[in-house]
């Protein structure tokens, strides 16, 4: 199966509305499933957003977040489409 990388991604508020003059990011995306690397990721996670991780862990139904997910999607920027 062929997996195309590249997505483009866009800021938006916490409901998910995106304005009209949004700049887009052109990047690549990666799944990292090794526990180890996911659990690393995570802590960054949860150390830069502290509580505020914890509420979006109980949104999305995660009954421990500090269980480490099945996979992350690591996305890495390329440029900024004006």
């Amino acid at each position: 199966m062929h997996r195309d990388r590249r997505v483009q991604l866009r800021p938006c508020d916490r409901r998910g509305a995106v304005a009209a003059d949004a700049p887009t990011v052109a990047a690549q995306a990666e799944i990292v499933s090794a526990a180890d690397e996911v659990r690393q990721m995570r802590e960054a996670i949860r150390t830069k957003y502290g509580s505020r991780m914890k509420v979006t862990a109980a949104d999305q139904g995660i009954v421990d977040p500090a269980e480490p997910a099945r996979v992350i999607l690591r996305i890495t920027g390329s440029r900024i489409d004006l």
